[in-house]
């Protein structure tokens, strides 16, 4: 059976299936990019889980996330289009931007959903962080290419035999070996990009605040691993560090957010993608949470409690 369950045994037992449609969650929805994407997936199934609803996903949407990721979603959560059309015309949307919406998690609060918008709001699924998780482990092509990255780097450090170098590591395994190296590694992400265009970015102050504070917890054994859209601006303002990695420039988006989520800890700038390396990493994250001068609706809209989890601490506490 594909992830969206669409193929049937029989007429009857979906003829069945459909009639127990009592609940359901639908994402259609394609929009902004690759963190964006992954909080809508995240929203939807989290909503789901949480009142035992059948999810509908275009398969578009899953067929763009599987280029990633080891999607793995449990068959008896999944419907068909042809169910979705079937239950169309019953289907509610609900816009949403980053608010939480508690009263979606009380008892019977849905029965037919359609999310639209970004939902980047925590609490919507949170409650199932491993499972999701685990719908976000990187495919092995990925987690090849970024191994090759770590390895490189500790091999120029200390002794390694070329079984080390060659052998292929899945992203849990890898992830492992970081913990047992010399370092503590501590992943940072630095949105640029359109940022730079009526929206706000991270001060160098903060990143370097972030990083001393981590070089005072872990010592001088901590390396930080820098992604970014603006790698050659990294490159300038970093490079003198030699505590300092940054990923290669062939690496695609998902290959740097993969990078994230192996490292032990996050500093998390600003933007989503950073966001869930963090998330994904599970380790402690150090949030830059101070507002722009000229904050956008995107700013103003979007409550700090309901974009940061609990977890996620702060250098600068003014707002």
């Amino acid at each position: 059976m594909s992830i969206t369950g669409q193929n049937s045994s029989s007429k009857k037992t979906e003829s069945d299936k459909q009639q127990n449609i009592s609940c359901l969650v639908v994402l259609r929805e394609r929009s902004g990019r690759l963190g964006n994407r992954m909080f809508m997936f995240a929203s939807a199934m989290g909503l789901a889980l949480t009142h035992s609803c059948r999810l509908y996903i275009d398969q578009p949407i899953i067929n763009e996330l599987l280029s990633w990721f080891q999607l793995n979603l449990p068959k008896n959560i999944t419907i068909n289009k042809e169910h979705y059309t079937n239950l169309s015309r019953f289907i509610q949307q609900k816009k949403n931007l980053c608010t939480y919406f508690p009263e979606l998690m009380k008892p019977y609060a849905i029965k037919y959903l359609e999310l639209r918008g970004f939902w980047q709001a925590h609490g919507h699924f949170v409650k199932f962080k491993n499972e999701i998780r685990k719908q976000f482990t990187f495919k092995p092509t990925i987690a090849k290419r970024i191994a090759s990255f770590f390895k490189t780097y500790i091999c120029q450090q200390i002794n390694c035999t070329s079984n080390y170098l060659a052998k292929n590591v899945t992203q849990v395994q890898l992830k492992l070996d970081l913990r047992d190296s010399p370092y503590t590694w501590i992943g940072i992400h630095i949105r640029r990009g359109d940022y730079l265009r009526g929206r706000r970015v991270s001060s160098i102050k903060f990143i370097i605040d972030a990083m001393d504070y981590f070089i005072d917890k872990y010592g001088n054994k901590s390396l930080f691993v820098i992604t970014s859209d603006d790698k050659s601006y990294c490159a300038r303002t970093f490079l003198n560090r030699t505590n300092v990695l940054i990923t290669p420039s062939s690496f695609s988006p998902a290959d740097d957010l993969a990078t994230l989520a192996v490292c032990e800890h996050t500093i998390v700038t600003v933007g989503t993608f950073g966001w869930w390396g963090a998330f994904l990493s599970g380790g402690e994250a150090i949030c830059d949470v101070k507002s722009s001068q000229n904050p956008t609706a995107i700013d103003n809209n979007c409550a700090r409690q309901a974009f940061f989890p609990e977890w996620f601490s702060y250098l600068n506490k003014t707002s």
